[in-house]
C-alpha cells in the first residue's frame, strides 16, 4: 500500500499475481505463497467425540437423495392390498436416517398408508403400505406410481418425489 498525503490509499500488485474463485481440489501459488483448497465429504469427519455427518443441510440432504443412486430402491411390489418398497440411507449421510414413504396417486393425493422406520448409513429397509380403499382401482390399474420420501438425518430434513414401476403378483 502506498499512501500519499492528500490521496486515498492505492493497492499496488506484483506481476504475476491475480485473484480466483477457489472449489474442489484446486492448488494455486502467488510468489512464496500457496494455497491450496479441498472440498470435503458432506458433514466432514467425526472429530473429537462428534458424530460423522452432524453438519449435514437439509440441502445437501436433498442433493444426496435425488442423485443417481438415490434413495428408494427398484420397483414396488404390489400384493393384493399391499405395497412392498424398499427404501434406503444413504452412505454418505455418516448417520442413521428416519425415513418416511407414502405412495401417491398425485403430488397431493395419498394412495397409501404412511410408513416411517429408522434405516442405518448405507442400509436397505423394506416398507409395507397398505393401499387405501378410495384409490384401489386406480393404483391396480397403474404400471407406475408416485411414492414421497421424508428423510431426517440429524437437523437436516429432506423430501423427494419419486416414481417407481408396479410390478403385480
Amino acid at each position: 500500500m502506498v499512501a500519499a498525503p492528500s490521496q486515498a490509499a492505492t493497492d499496488v500488485y506484483p506481476p504475476g499475481s491475480g485473484t480466483g474463485l477457489l472449489g474442489g481440489a484446486t492448488s494455486v501459488r502467488f510468489d512464496n505463497v500457496s494455497l491450496s483448497v479441498l472440498s470435503g465429504v458432506a458433514g466432514g469427519s467425526a472429530g473429537a467425540g462428534g458424530v460423522a455427518g452432524a453438519n449435514l443441510s437439509s440441502a445437501q440432504l436433498q442433493s444426496l437423495l435425488s442423485s443417481g443412486s438415490g434413495s428408494l430402491v427398484g420397483p414396488a411390489i404390489l400384493k393384493g392390498n399391499r405395497i412392498f418398497v424398499k427404501a434406503k440411507c444413504p452412505k454418505k449421510v455418516g448417520r442413521t436416517c428416519k425415513v418416511s414413504v407414502q405412495g401417491m396417486l398425485k403430488k397431493h393425493g395419498p394412495a397409501t398408508s404412511s410408513r416411517t422406520a429408522k434405516v442405518g448409513k448405507g442400509k436397505t429397509k423394506r416398507f409395507v403400505l397398505q393401499v387405501k380403499p378410495k384409490a384401489r382401482v386406480k393404483v391396480m390399474a397403474s404400471k407406475r406410481l408416485l411414492f414421497k420420501e421424508t428423510v431426517k438425518a440429524g437437523k437436516a430434513k429432506a423430501t423427494v418425489y419419486k416414481r417407481l414401476k408396479l410390478v403385480k403378483r
